[in-house]
């Protein structure tokens, strides 16, 4: 006997029966577990709503302060000094 895919099933609910699983979304666009988990509770079907966004603005929140730093370390400054060279200002 052949198992149901993964793809086709849902543990737990028909919340995301609308066509389109988010999963779908999330791999097309190769979205970060931050972003998918976002896309996830945007595309719920629940009677609350307004928690289901808010859980969404909280990942995306999270994910913009990652996007953030990531782009701060990479635009710090860093100095590389070549080896053997000898700093006339430093007496060491």
């Amino acid at each position: 006997m052949k198992h149901a895919s993964a793809r086709d099933r849902q543990v737990g609910g028909d919340h995301y029966k609308k066509g389109v699983q988010p999963w779908d979304v999330i791999e097309a666009y190769g979205l970060s577990y931050w972003a998918g988990n976002a896309i996830k509770y945007i595309c719920r079907d629940k009677i609350d709503r307004v928690e289901d966004l808010k859980k969404a603005v909280h990942y995306l929140e999270y994910e913009i302060e990652r996007l953030q730093d990531r782009a701060q370390q990479r635009m710090a400054p860093t100095l590389t000094i070549p080896a053997g060279y000898d700093d006339p200002n430093n007496p060491d």
